[in-house]
């Protein structure tokens, strides 16, 4: 993490103030990359429920057709009285081919409805996944500027710089978990100090 920006040690801050900024380059990136992954898998998605649409009409469109035909049959071998035994076989031949077609579409429809709406329902999970990312995305993005808790008074802590101690500034390169810096509430202030003995009589409290 590169500091860009650090507010001036020993600053007083309200609670709010920005008292420092990290480089938001590589974490605007990714929010990015997260926006269009999101808008992608979005618009698929739509794409994919418009064309189940489509294809559940078009199968409904089949079954009724197919469901039609049977209706037919039946009522062509209902006139079986008055038709001729070569005429009656062929019309309880075609009853048969329509019901077992009939049958086929219906069992086709519960595996095309499951199949469709579980690839649906893969894709809605891919979505929320990608939608977690982004709000992960835009946490981190915000984080990148660090703000007071509470007022007080900034004091920024050393760091191990050209082989001697320096207080951290813009610049510096930092790493998660790394103590920066810290905000000191002045209404409540307690101070360890060494003192000689001899100056011991000088302090007041």
């Amino acid at each position: 993490l590169l500091l860009q920006e650090l507010a001036p040690a020993g600053s007083f801050v309200k609670q709010g103030d920005q008292v420092a900024s990290f480089d938001r380059l590589h974490m605007s990136l990714r929010l990015d990359e997260h926006r269009t992954n999101v808008a992608m898998h979005e618009a698929y998605m739509r794409v994919l429920t418009a064309a189940f649409g489509v294809r559940r009409k078009a199968q409904e469109q089949k079954i009724g057709k197919a469901k039609g035909a049977v209706d037919k049959a039946e009522l062509d071998l209902k006139t079986a009285p008055v038709r001729s035994a070569i005429q009656n076989e062929r019309f309880r031949l075609v009853l048969e081919e329509a019901r077992a077609r009939y049958k086929e579409y219906l069992d086709q429809w519960k595996w095309f409805d499951d199949s469709e709406l579980s690839s649906i329902r893969r894709l809605e999970l891919d979505v929320k996944q990608q939608r977690l990312g982004l709000q992960r995305a835009e946490r981190n993005l915000d984080l990148m500027a660090v703000r007071a808790p509470i007022p007080g008074i900034l004091v920024v802590q050393t760091v191990h710089r050209g082989g001697e101690n320096a207080q951290i500034q813009a610049g510096d390169q930092l790493y998660p978990g790394h103590f920066f810096a810290q905000i000191v509430d002045a209404r409540s202030i307690v101070v360890n100090a060494e003192v000689n003995q001899v100056d011991a009589e000088s302090l007041r409290f």
